[in-house]
């Protein structure tokens, strides 16, 4: 009985280390996350940076010593924020989509985070916004990004106020619960012939056969039209798809190793 009950333990605690591994926590604190990074502070009137400052009320929910200080500006708009490009970019997933945050403010007004591509950020986001419910106290909020699985992020933004302001405010945000880096690293090179068209390499020499091009112009190697970037080779291959040409005009050739 003692056996199978250890057994059975050991495998809740793996289950429960699973879980937890599908996230960073955003604590603030010297050698943790987010204290390094670098967050930029925007519509928000002079912009005033994002301060870390010491913990307002230690204790409760929150007894860390470090906390993310945000003054959302009555000059500000509304949608006052601060965002980085620091965090591990992700996709969300089944096992990572319960987004959590501590908030510590003056008022009850909406709370949003939002991420964003950083590489198309105007069409690839997503946004929830919740109010807190408690002032002056530390309150932890969950946001469900259930809808957004297979979406691919790499941008945080927190929006701490969203709110028409007729004061200044002060308010605090910290223990962030982000998605871990769950991004597969890309294969491998695979080893092989690389065909580059360069004398003395492979392809230059080689009988290159067009067809389904009409009248079939010869394949031309010719010299790199931009040397530079991904291909500085000094030779290219280059292929005169005609108008008059099938749509599947091709080339091809029988001088390439036998492989498997």
């Amino acid at each position: 009985m003692r056996k199978s009950l250890l057994t059975t333990l050991s495998c809740l605690f793996f289950a429960c280390t699973m879980l937890i591994s599908q996230y960073d926590m955003v604590d603030f604190e010297p050698g943790g996350l987010g204290q390094a990074w670098a967050w930029e502070v925007y519509e928000n009137g002079s912009n005033p940076p994002l301060v870390f400052a010491s913990n307002p009320s230690t204790g409760g929910i929150n007894s860390s010593a470090t906390a993310a200080e945000f003054t959302a500006l009555q000059t500000g708009n509304p949608w006052a924020l601060t965002l980085t490009n620091d965090a591990d970019p992700f996709i969300f997933d089944a096992t990572n989509t319960t987004i959590k945050i501590q908030v510590y403010k003056p008022v009850l007004t909406p709370v949003a985070i939002k991420f964003e591509d950083s590489s198309n950020p105007t069409v690839n986001f997503v946004e929830i916004q919740i109010t807190n419910t408690l002032t002056d106290q530390w309150e932890e909020l969950t946001f469900d990004f259930s809808g957004s699985i297979g979406d691919q992020y790499d941008r945080i933004i927190i929006i701490p106020d969203f709110d028409a302001r007729t004061e200044d405010r002060v308010c605090y945000f910290d223990n962030i619960q982000l998605p871990d880096d769950n991004i597969p690293p890309p294969p491998p090179p695979v080893s092989g012939d690389c065909v580059d068209f360069e004398a003395g390499g492979l392809g230059a020499s080689w009988t290159w056969v067009v067809d389904q091009n009409d009248s079939n112009p010869a394949l031309g190697i010719i010299a790199n039209p931009v040397s530079g970037g991904i291909n500085t080779s000094a030779t290219v291959a280059e292929f005169t798809a005609l108008q008059t040409g099938a749509p599947w005009a091709l080339t091809y050739t029988d001088d390439i190793s036998d492989f498997v």
